[in-house]
């Protein structure tokens, strides 16, 4: 809360301090009273390889393309996550310093067609979200290379330190989450 606040350290950004912390306690209490469960921690797959890495990645099971439920489920994800990412949209632009307005239907067809492709392969719907973009904004980010780099450098830390991942508690992120949603708000 008053990270930001004291002048010589400001320059290293507050959640990155809070998980630095939490990873730091983890190991320190590590076999004691104090240990975090594993069930409090992140969990990413850990792979050696790129055939593990490559067999993360699923293929779609068409033999429940006529299933009603899988649509409904579809329907109410395409929704909520259209809404969610229009939403982020229009916070984005409001914190935005150059006050930019952003292409609400040029968003939505980007989402699709990522969710598409991430479906194709057995990843997670995605959507735009107002922490990732309003940490951007405040990190001086003026362009969406700033979002690409976002991605690239955390697919980068899901492949070369995905043990130092694994030992970061959730209620350290949960921390940041509540922290800069009141922040929005």
């Amino acid at each position: 809360i008053y990270w930001n606040k004291i002048k010589k350290v400001n320059v290293v950004p507050a959640p990155l301090v809070v998980v630095i912390i939490g990873i730091v306690l983890n190991i320190v209490f590590k076999g004691t009273s104090f240990e975090i469960a594993s069930v409090h921690l992140v969990q990413v797959p850990v792979v050696n390889s790129f055939s593990e890495f490559t067999g993360l990645f699923m293929t779609p099971d068409f033999s429940q393309i006529a299933n009603p439920t899988v649509w409904t489920v579809a329907f109410t994800i395409a929704i909520v996550a259209s809404l969610e990412s229009l939403l982020s949209l229009e916070a984005v632009d409001k914190i935005d310093p150059y006050k930019r307005v952003s292409p609400t239907n040029r968003e939505l067809v980007a989402q699709g067609t990522g969710n598409l492709i991430c479906g194709l392969i057995g990843g997670l719907r995605l959507t735009a979200v107002i922490v990732r973009s309003s940490a951007n904004v405040n990190s001086g980010g003026k362009t969406k290379v700033s979002s690409m780099l976002h991605g690239i450098w955390f697919l980068a830390s899901l492949l070369l330190i995905p043990g130092l991942i694994n030992s970061i508690s959730l209620s350290c992120l949960a921390a940041v989450l509540i922290f800069t949603g009141a922040k929005l708000a």
